[in-house]
């Protein structure tokens, strides 16, 4: 009864497929966070400026330029972070560790 229910086994090519679909996904994100980080990293003024709205004769303060700059460089740094930590997990980087070889059986 729950054999039915079951999808079918993936072939090694599908499996390859996938694993190809997954690295370019990654590679993409990763990609387009990078594209909205760098302004926000290296011209944090020029995008706050964009986004600031006049407020000449206005009742409510403006928040610190200084302040502005900072969050601004840090959520470009913390999309950097997140389109890297994607990469990784996603196994699009492969990451091993020279302990994790096999030892070879005539050391030096």
């Amino acid at each position: 009864m729950y054999a039915a229910l079951s999808p079918p086994p993936l072939s090694s090519s599908r499996r390859l497929t996938t694993t190809q679909s997954v690295s370019a996904y990654s590679a993409a994100s990763l990609a387009w966070l990078a594209v909205q980080a760098v302004p926000l990293i290296i011209w944090p003024s020029l995008v706050t400026t964009l986004l600031r709205v006049n407020t000449h004769g206005s009742q409510y303060a403006t928040a610190d330029p200084s302040l502005e700059q900072y969050f601004a460089r840090s959520l470009g740094l913390a999309q950097l972070a997140l389109g890297s930590l994607l990469l990784v997990l996603s196994g699009a980087l492969p990451l091993d560790s020279v302990a994790d070889s096999k030892p070879s059986p005539n050391p030096p």
